[in-house]
């Protein structure tokens, strides 16, 4: 057959014009696809502005049930079929935990479960606009064939964070973030490199931002990590770590649970405060429906945060002078003057009789060498203990621990205990540690700890214990910390944690003023029971009681003299109130 110039021209064009055709759809398709996953933002500012900020890093801190995980599945689903080769990890605690969160969940809201209602089945896969995309249960990946990649993992210890160490991501989400234990040891020493050579095309005049870091997570118990050092109340007092972009939100702005502000409050915290009965100013609420840190109740080994502002946690300035020891070693206690700052009884009445009890956490070089002076008084209106000087030390030679703890000793009356930790030595050790220091040092007691951690921790919070301000002491008490522990697990805290300004506060002193601690008998006090009014009935008990008190007082000792041979028994005459016959009674 033969086709004339005219029909061969257009068939020409045709040919010409339906692969463009072709090429023009498919584009199209993945980008309304986008757009449809992307649209739960329109209702949701704040999720929209974390999951599309620009900054390189960036945390959320959020209540559960707010959306956060929701977000960061759509918009990750969307980057990886309209960019090509774009890469994401996704970190939890463990992979199981990303499994449920991200992979598919309860809600139809996980990777698997967006590709599934969204992508048409073919035979290798799930067409997502133009892209094919096709999921490992096995390993966990998603894989697209533009060349990008999802990828979950677990970060389950210190070893297996490790995994991801030479790999190149555009970015990484740790999700759960408050959880895990080893975060900033991840963040620093792998997630950090595996985003370095994206960053590196960020200048480029009009490249998208890529090697982006996302924390998500919701405040818990513990206030410390490297997650709350990110993330702090602006009111805590705490310093956030800088160069992170900090987004907050909660439940209450999810449009899922409502289309105006009051509805979700209604139908989320309202819903809460009401089925508990709570005032709004619980910590549980405050953390769990507002999405706050609270530390209240947080797990602070001793929790200095719980006090009430109207009981106060310090009651003197710290009282230092020139170390004489070593002037190399920070100031040293002046302590007449500390001592001076001891509460004084009311006018007229008798001065208070103090006690002292000094312990000591012996170390060297890796632990400092740590004191705590406690002072108490049996006193019925002073139940309190008060930290009379605490301080510490690196690198301090045995000789000078010496001389420390002798100018404690000999400059401080009425001392009931002098108690040290030989640093972690076996016990016989603390004999040539009493010969060297020439003092009657007893070896701490370091069995049932968090058992007397509880015990201390209780008289914080009943005001019981009174600081000097900023010394060594308070300080480590208002950073320590328990180590997050599975149940049933014994409790144990966490001295290596490094704190939102970098430093590593320790438990040194705190472990000294422990082990002085369980040799205070403050919590025998007994306060002074208020006098009836004259004429009352409760007086007139109160007076007959005295009066049968002493007489049988008297009377046991006449019989105990009488047997003794020191009288011979006399008459008891009730009248005068006294024996007759008897001589021991009257001088």
């Amino acid at each position: 057959m033969h086709l004339g110039p005219s029909v061969l021209s257009t068939l020409g064009r045709l040919a010409k014009l339906r692969p463009a055709e072709v090429k023009s759809d498919e584009p199209d398709a993945t980008t309304e696809l986008c757009k449809v996953l992307r649209e739960r933002f329109e209702q949701h500012p704040k999720q929209r502005a974390f999951w599309q900020t620009e900054a390189l890093q960036a945390a959320a801190l959020c209540t559960r049930r707010a959306g956060k995980s929701d977000g960061g599945v759509h918009e990750w689903l969307s980057l990886a079929i309209e960019v090509p080769g774009w890469r994401g990890v996704y970190v939890n605690e463990t992979k199981p935990e990303a499994r449920k969160i991200v992979w598919r969940n309860d809600m139809g809201q996980g990777f698997c479960d967006l590709i599934a209602k969204h992508g048409a089945a073919t035979g290798d896969g799930w067409k997502l606009g133009s892209v094919i995309a096709r999921t490992n249960d096995t390993t966990l990946e998603i894989n697209f064939s533009n060349g990008s990649q999802i990828a979950l993992f677990g970060a389950d210890d210190e070893q297996s964070i490790g995994k991801l160490r030479g790999q190149a991501k555009d970015e990484i989400w740790v999700d759960e973030a408050q959880k895990m234990r080893h975060l900033r040891a991840f963040i620093l020493q792998v997630a950090q490199a595996c985003l370095a050579d994206k960053r590196k095309h960020n200048d480029k005049p009009g490249a998208r931002k890529s090697g982006k870091l996302k924390l998500t997570g919701s405040p818990s118990e513990d206030c410390a990590g490297y997650f709350y050092d990110c993330t702090p109340e602006p009111e805590s007092g705490d310093t956030p770590l800088p160069n992170w972009e900090v987004h907050r939100w909660s439940v209450i702005d999810n449009p899922w649970f409502g289309l105006t502000p009051d509805e979700r409050f209604a139908r989320t915290a309202g819903e809460a405060l009401i089925a508990n009965g709570w005032t709004g100013a619980e910590p549980d609420y405050v953390r769990e429906w507002l999405g706050k840190w609270v530390k209240s109740d947080a797990r602070y080994v001793y929790p200095v945060h719980a006090v009430p502002q109207h009981i106060g946690l310090t009651y003197a300035p710290q009282r230092l002078t020139d170390n004489r020891i070593n002037p190399a070693h920070p100031p040293w206690v002046d302590l007449n003057a500390a001592l001076a700052d001891l509460p004084m009884p009311g006018r007229g009445r008798k001065p208070y009789d103090w006690l002292y009890a000094i312990g000591a956490d012996f170390g060297y070089a890796q632990d400092p060498f740590a004191i705590c002076v406690w002072a108490f008084t049996h006193a019925p209106d002073r139940p309190q203990i008060y930290e009379v000087f605490s301080w510490k030390e690196f690198k301090v030679v045995p000789d000078d621990q010496r001389d420390y703890l002798k100018a404690l000793w000999e400059g401080l009356d009425n001392v009931v205990v002098l108690v040290g930790d030989p640093a972690g030595q076996v016990a016989a050790n603390m004999a040539g540690w009493r010969e060297r220091v020439g003092l009657p040092i007893d070896e701490a007691d370091k069995s049932s700890k968090p058992t007397w951690q509880a015990l201390m921790a209780g008289d914080i919070r009943k005001g019981m214990v009174r600081y000097r301000e900023n010394s060594p002491l308070l300080d480590e008490h208002r950073h320590l910390v328990y180590l997050p522990t599975k149940p049933g697990k014994p409790l144990k805290d966490d001295a290596a944690r490094r704190a939102s300004d970098g430093k590593i506060h320790g438990n040194h002193v705190s472990d000294g003023a422990l082990y002085a601690f369980r040799h205070l008998t403050h919590y025998t006090n007994r306060p002074v029971a208020d006098k009836p009014a004259p004429g009352t009935r409760a007086a007139l008990l109160a007076e007959a009681e005295r009066e049968e008190r002493d007489l049988d007082a008297r009377m046991a000792r006449q019989q105990r003299a009488y047997e003794e041979g020191d009288e011979v028994p006399g008459e008891y005459n009730q009248t005068e109130n006294t024996v007759y016959g008897s001589w021991a009674y009257d001088q």
